[in-house]
């Protein structure tokens, strides 16, 4: 009886292990799409493609990946997002409109 309950046992922790593997890999998945569109698109996109109920319930919310996706996606060519209005400063190229009048 010990050796069945063992081999529960066993397949229990290789299911759970197999589970966090694939929800890894949706992470992942999900920081390389930043990388070409917005974080919470990606996230969409990646959370999609999983069709197991147990495994999608197991993703984390967008609320908890945001800051990871954010970072990844990292846009060096946008400006920092200002603390305050004393931080904020518009460069040039943003500051004008299309008629070419200032902001």
């Amino acid at each position: 009886m010990a050796k069945v309950e063992q081999a529960v046992e066993l397949h229990i922790r290789t299911d759970q292990i197999q589970k966090k593997l694939v929800v890894e890999k949706v992470v992942v998945d999900m920081k390389k799409r930043c990388e070409h569109q917005l974080p919470y698109a990606a996230f969409q996109a990646s959370s999609q493609v999983v069709t197991d109920p147990q495994i999608a319930a197991a993703i984390p919310s967008f609320e908890s990946l945001r800051s990871t996706l954010y970072r990844q996606k990292g846009n060096k060519n946008e400006p920092l997002t200002p603390t305050s209005l004393r931080n904020l400063c518009i460069p040039d190229k943003y500051g004008k409109l299309c008629t070419g009048e200032n902001l």
